[in-house]
């Protein structure tokens, strides 16, 4: 359906290779999924954090916020998520 090799397809799921963004984009669009849920996140950069965030906020809702509370003000800042 992807119109990809059995042997490519076979090697990503080793491990061996790793598809470029338009073969990860037609193996999702032939398994009628996101590309993102195929792919691993990207976390080191604050703008790649961000992206992640803005992802799960379309997606599903989500919306991170900053809590002010005593609670979490003597060990860290720490960011809670609710579902609305």
């Amino acid at each position: 359906m992807s119109r990809l090799s059995e042997s490519a397809i076979r090697n990503y799921e080793l491990g061996n290779r790793f598809p470029s963004s338009e073969q990860l984009e037609k193996i999702a669009n032939s398994l009628k999924i996101s590309p993102y849920a195929m792919s691993d996140p990207n976390f080191d950069t604050y703008v790649s954090v961000m992206h992640a965030l803005f992802a799960l906020e379309d997606q599903y809702g989500l919306h991170a916020y900053r809590d002010e509370s005593p609670v979490y003000r003597s060990s860290c800042l720490r960011t809670k998520v609710t579902i609305l």
